[in-house]
């Protein structure tokens, strides 16, 4: 099955691919008014400019509104079948705490594809691990 993004999509309805993103995004840092704004979003329109998306939403009522003027998920891409570079995304809210604007581009400034036949939503969020004690280097040979 194919996924498409772009001109090809509902304009009114949010498409797979950024409902997977932004459901990575509260994946890694969960927040409930996010996703009760999530749960009833709706998109306003979709604009283009070179290697960027820009997903524009509105909130029906219902939603609690989220911590005010932040961005979430700089750390959040997918990959794109047929495609060498990854795409970024960003989540922003408005001063009033609502689902404002979804940034997406192209990490290597491509232009952004009319079509997406495939995507893997990752993180680039990681953990350092904790470090050796003096014990274990010596048995590694450290």
């Amino acid at each position: 099955m194919a996924f498409y993004m772009g001109q090809k999509t509902d304009p009114k309805l949010l498409d797979r691919m950024e409902r997977a993103v932004l459901t990575h995004m509260l994946r890694c840092e969960p927040d409930a008014a996010l996703a009760s704004q999530l749960a009833c979003a709706g998109l306003i329109r979709r604009e283009f400019y070179g290697p960027h998306q820009i997903s524009y939403f509105t909130v029906l009522p219902g939603a609690l509104p989220a911590q005010r003027n932040t961005t979430v998920g700089g750390y959040t891409y997918a990959k794109l079948v047929g495609h060498r570079s990854p795409a970024a995304f960003t989540l922003h809210l408005d001063e009033s705490g609502w689902m404002s604007h979804l940034i997406a581009f192209m990490d290597d400034d491509s232009p952004w594809p009319e079509e997406i036949t495939g995507f893997e939503v990752f993180s680039t969020k990681a953990s350092v691990p904790p470090p050796a004690s003096s014990d274990e280097d010596l048995s590694t040979g450290g």
